[in-house]
């Protein structure tokens, strides 16, 4: 039926009065067959709209088949074509010059999450670039440490396949995001799913990210571990290099104080972590280890105060040989 209109003159580039064109429409339903035919009659790529289309409703489709197995989807999933095929509907597009760096490998990674039927993959594979930063949801106006790129896509979707394959794809693991790194973005990002975090964490560190970076506030990634009192976390960063940023003043006075240091962390303590007998097992288990990799809590800053005279030193066991040195236990 579409091609005998075509043939007699329908415009493959009329909009409905929602301002969509039929290309859309067969772009966004997966047809493949319709896509190729509308293009040989001269349908228009609108890449901010076409390509975005394509990859938003078949993520959509993808998490309703992965999720739902049949069950209504309250979000309103997309109609698709009998044998819809977004791989595809892609190749398509790109075959007629379709900007595959239009958005395109963001929305994808944005949109899909764990479930892909190759797009993301076809899109490397065809030259997509995994540095292009996403303007799209942002304007022209913004600064360039906030614009989003594909990996960084990857780690707010939780998905570490995709993260895999991006940086398979020479994503470089040392730019920087809004966050600082991308270890700086991981360690802060999964605060409440400490196995995923782990995952994301040791595949940046395999990836050679460095563990020495600072974000916009003078913060290594060791630094938000131990604010976390992740040990499974401050443990890979220690191992990875991280501890030698792990310098007191009382050892060297030409090297950097550090920022985590043990009477930092019992200043701060206060009667609340007390009351959590879980989270003060962390913070002793997070004592214990910076003890492990080097830190010295037996010195005095420049008040003269030292962290084994401050307040509640004597409640942590990492902390009771120092103590009985000094005939505190």
């Amino acid at each position: 039926m579409a091609n005998l209109l075509l043939r007699h003159g329908a415009d493959a580039n009329a909009e409905f009065t929602d301002g969509i064109t039929p290309l859309d429409v067969a772009v966004g339903r997966g047809n493949g067959v319709m896509t190729l035919l509308l293009l040989q009659n001269g349908a228009k790529i609108r890449d901010e709209i076409t390509l975005s289309r394509a990859i938003e409703h078949a993520g959509t489709v993808a998490w309703v088949e992965a999720i739902c197995h049949g069950e209504y989807y309250p979000f309103g999933e997309p109609e698709v074509a009998p044998n819809y095929d977004f791989r595809a509907v892609v190749e398509v597009l790109h075959l007629y010059g379709a900007d595959l760096n239009r958005y395109l490998l963001h929305d994808a990674v944005e949109h899909y999450g764990s479930p892909d039927d190759g797009v993301i993959e076809l899109l490397l594979y065809l030259g997509a670039d995994v540095h292009a930063k996403d303007k799209g949801a942002y304007g022209a106006e913004v600064k360039p440490e906030y614009l989003r790129d594909p990996l960084e896509s990857a780690i707010y979707r939780d998905n570490i396949e995709d993260l895999e394959l991006v940086l398979e794809y020479g994503a470089d693991v040392n730019s920087t995001c809004s966050e600082g790194t991308f270890l700086h973005l991981v360690i802060d990002r999964f605060l409440g799913d400490e196995t995923t975090q782990e995952v994301f964490l040791k595949s940046l560190l395999n990836r050679g990210a460095d563990v020495l970076a600072r974000d916009q506030q003078s913060r290594t990634p060791l630094e938000l571990a131990i604010l976390s009192w992740n040990i499974n976390i401050a443990k890979p960063l220690l191992d990875a290099g991280a501890k030698d940023g792990l310098t007191s003043y009382f050892e060297d006075p030409n090297r950097s104080v550090s920022r985590y240091s043990l009477q930092e962390y019992l200043e701060a303590m206060n009667e609340g972590i007390l009351s959590h007998p879980y989270a003060f097992s962390e913070t002793d288990a997070m004592i214990g280890l910076l003890l492990e990799y080097g830190v010295c809590p037996d010195y005095a800053d420049d008040s003269g105060q030292c962290p084994l005279d401050l307040p509640g030193a004597t409640l942590f066991s990492a902390l009771q040989p120092w103590l009985s040195k000094r005939g505190k236990t």
